[in-house]
């Protein structure tokens, strides 16, 4: 018959594992959390850049869709102004 030996956790072994453990959540509950505030806040501040550039094109494009539609009231005015001399040298077309 066999017979089992207990074996003996060496002395510092509860001390190794603590400080492993505490090292451990330091790392999970600091490091980590630090760097992924960091991450958050430089996703936020490119996403406020990037905001702001689509609002000023935005603001750009309704501009020039103004200018362009100015354009275009001014091109049928003119129009309608010249088909009358148009037509009296020309002829009704």
């Amino acid at each position: 018959m066999r017979q089992w030996h207990s074996i003996e956790r060496p002395s510092n072994c509860d001390t190794y594992n603590s400080s492993k453990n505490d090292l451990l959540l330091r790392h999970l509950s600091i490091d980590r959390p630090s760097t992924t505030g960091k991450q958050q806040q430089a996703m936020r501040r490119q996403m406020e850049k990037h905001r702001q550039y689509i609002e000023e094109q935005y603001k750009l494009l309704k501009a020039v869709e103004e200018a362009v539609g100015l354009h275009g009231q001014r091109i049928e005015r003119l129009a309608e102004a010249v088909q009358p001399h148009l037509q009296a040298r020309w002829g009704a077309f």
